[in-house]
């Protein structure tokens, strides 16, 4: 978004659209501005903020948190040039045709749409230019630096295949040489039965009667006897069956359907609550709930949420878990339409970063919340949604936080199943 795409936005908005964005850069919250501002109804205040994200040119799909930090870090710096307090906001007619022309003469310079580093609690400099990031400079390449020049793959394959074929020839030459001069070893032929017969020399007169050879009388060698054994057929070792040990009924750590009431359990912190038709409803913003204590370790609470409102923008509805009070927990934020994880410790509230998502948009629906060994397992309408680890506390009790309006039932804690 461009710099004059944000000044045209504003010089259309009107007077109480003026005052809503004012108050809501000063970070107050929707129901603050609808009580003491424009003292209508919440969905007046709803109503304008939709105009006013229109108006800058915001886009509809965009994820609240993301409009939320464009309005700090892209609107506030322009906003703020003709209006610096509230005493402003009533010459709104006249200043809100200002804001295109301060910029008339001078090069409009464009915002960045995600900046490097932004601390939301630091208010950003007025009429400062965004630095950019120069590209880092090319190195020169060295001399002994191969070149990406593309080979050709098929010679390649050719020069290895003619290589293979010309060393298989020199290896046969080879092996011909050294066995194929080799004699063959012909086995000597022996005649047997013969009698050997020894002619004279013509020097020699007397005659020489040859041995007579000696047959070898053949043996017979008896044939083995085999003694058959007579193989004994295995018999059937009865199989023990199993025994069925029977799984633990989980411990019910505590249950309220409030249709007697609020339980005793309960602890009221701040706030005030009504009872009606069977169903737990905030009677009051910010109104605090808790129960259980330290002993508390590893846990299941299942509840029907029922919100109030759809974006955290609006308001905010929290469990806590594993907390020792309102100000040490593992905090859960859930709203109609998202969800998100915080570690809180001595007050001090930090988002977990990318453990925010959106709901199916329902403004009633059950959660179950498993607490475990650092691990908190959230599914709703029974489907896996997130899982946070984190080891900062390992028992406490359960704390709700609840905006006007908001609704429970069917509270439940059970103790962690052994089987699981």
């Amino acid at each position: 978004m461009r710099e004059n795409r944000i000044r045209e936005g504003l010089g259309n908005l009107s007077k109480d659209q003026a005052k809503i964005l004012y108050w809501t850069l000063q970070g107050k919250s929707p129901e603050w501005i609808t009580t003491n501002i424009l003292k209508k109804e919440r969905k007046t205040h709803d109503y304008h903020m939709g105009e006013i994200y229109s108006a800058l040119g915001f886009d509809e799909k965009e994820h609240w948190s993301a409009k939320r930090e464009r309005l700090i870090r892209e609107v506030y710096p322009i906003f703020t040039e003709l209006v610096k307090k509230e005493e402003d906001l009533e010459k709104w007619t006249v200043v809100k045709y200002q804001y295109a022309k301060v910029i008339k003469n001078q090069e409009q310079r464009p915002i960045p749409e995600e900046p490097k580093i932004f601390i939301k609690d630091e208010t950003p400099a007025q009429g400062k230019p965004s630095e950019t990031l120069k590209p880092p400079k090319s190195q020169p390449r060295s001399r002994g630096e191969e070149s990406n020049r593309p080979k050709s793959w098929t010679l390649v394959l050719l020069g290895f295949l003619f290589g293979s074929i010309v060393s298989c020839v020199f290896i046969g030459l080879i092996v011909s040489a050294i066995y194929g001069n080799r004699p063959s070893n012909q086995a000597p032929s022996v005649i047997l039965n013969e009698p050997l017969t020894i002619t004279p020399s013509s020097t020699n007169t007397s005659s020489i009667t040859s041995t007579p050879t000696i047959e070898p009388t053949a043996t017979q060698t008896p044939s083995p006897t085999f003694t058959s054994t007579p193989t004994e057929e295995p018999t059937e070792t009865p199989i023990p069956s199993p025994t069925l040990t029977p799984v633990p009924t989980p411990v019910v750590l505590f249950y309220d359907d409030f249709s007697k009431g609020m339980s005793q359990q309960i602890l009221l912190l701040t706030g005030n609550i009504n009872i009606v038709n069977g169903e737990l409803s905030s009677a009051e913003e910010d109104t605090t709930l808790m129960i259980g204590d330290n002993s508390w370790t590893k846990y299941s609470v299942e509840y029907l949420a029922m919100p109030s409102s759809c974006w955290s923008s609006w308001g905010t509805n929290f469990i806590g878990l594993h907390a020792k009070d309102r100000n040490n927990m593992i905090a859960f934020l859930w709203q109609g339409c998202e969800f998100e994880w915080y570690i809180v410790k001595d007050g001090k509230w930090t988002a977990v970063v990318n453990s925010g998502d959106e709901t199916p948009q329902d403004h009633k629906y059950k959660i179950n919340i498993d607490v475990y060994d650092g691990n908190y397992i959230v599914n709703i309408e029974g489907e896996y949604v997130y899982t946070l680890y984190d080891t900062t506390y390992s028992s406490g009790g359960i704390v709700f936080i609840l905006e006007k309006g908001t609704k429970i039932d069917d509270l439940k804690v059970v103790e962690w199943p052994l089987q699981k």
